[in-house]
């Protein structure tokens, strides 16, 4: 028999911790993560937002399609929502903070692949980790976000590195060891490329290595689709990716889940 349904609004990491919000009788609670016993909504509504640390739903409850935010909800934040992924200007358009914000432009590992990407210098880590990378290096710091991107398109232009890395390759990697030196390796490789071919001083390698899953796995793990039933005992957490042996072992994107309802089904 279902139980009370809730709002998933936040999927995040506190350290190396995930953390999954939900919204339920006017309340924001973290659910706890042990086991799945879920049954996952198909329809994507708005989170609301948070404003001084007070939870806001959305006065207008719209579904949404290519963000956890509808455009009321986010423009307080957001001013330009294309701004997020492509930024226009320094900032000054429309003031927006975190454009005029310090960024920096990384080089992540997954295993033995390569992602460049950017993010600001307040978080770096933290961003890392909700990537679910294993090890990355600082490439430069960049006065602002548009500064950030060009270099950030132009390294993986040049040295042919993607900014995205696909699920499917991800998910991949749950059965193989890390190679740790092979990484450094690799490492050592880009260090004299940037400086021979950029002049750039890079930054230390990075290591993460304290996500709560035991890895290598044993059998291969079978992406799953978010809606749903998902029923079984949580294994682990990495990145974006939840863990939980069913029949066999399936990977749940959790991102997704965000903006669903999620129903909690009896034992």
């Amino acid at each position: 028999m279902a139980q009370r349904q809730m709002h998933a609004i936040s999927y995040g990491w506190n350290n190396f911790r995930p953390e999954l919000l939900v919204y339920s009788d006017n309340q924001v609670n973290e659910l706890e993560l042990n086991e799945m016993h879920f049954l996952i909504g198909e329809e994507r509504r708005c989170t609301g937002s948070f404003r001084e640390q007070v939870y806001r739903p959305c006065p207008f409850n719209r579904v949404v399609e290519f963000s956890d935010q509808c455009e009321f909800c986010s423009r307080s934040l957001i001013p330009i929502r294309r701004c997020l992924f492509d930024p226009i200007c320094d900032g000054h358009i429309c003031g927006w903070e975190l454009c005029s914000r310090e960024h920096i432009v990384y080089i992540a590992f997954y295993g033995t692949f390569l992602k460049v990407g950017m993010t600001s210098a307040q978080r770096v880590r933290e961003r890392l980790i909700e990537q679910g990378a294993d090890a990355y290096f600082e490439v430069a710091h960049l006065p602002n976000r548009l500064k950030a991107r060009e270099l950030e398109k132009r390294l993986s232009s040049e040295l042919l590195i993607p900014q995205v890395r696909h699920m499917n390759e991800l998910i991949a990697l749950f059965n193989r060891k890390l190679d740790v030196k092979e990484i450094e390796s690799i490492y050592e490789e880009l260090l004299c490329e940037l400086k021979v071919k950029y002049n750039m001083e890079a930054g230390e390698l990075q290591t993460l290595l304290d996500y709560p899953i035991e890895l290598p796995l044993n059998e291969r793990a079978v992406p799953v689709e978010v809606e749903g039933v998902h029923e079984g005992k949580i294994i682990g957490f990495k990145g974006r990716f939840a863990l939980y042996k069913s029949n066999d072992i399936r990977v749940l994107n959790m991102p997704m889940v965000i903006g669903r309802s999620l129903t909690l089904l009896s034992l």
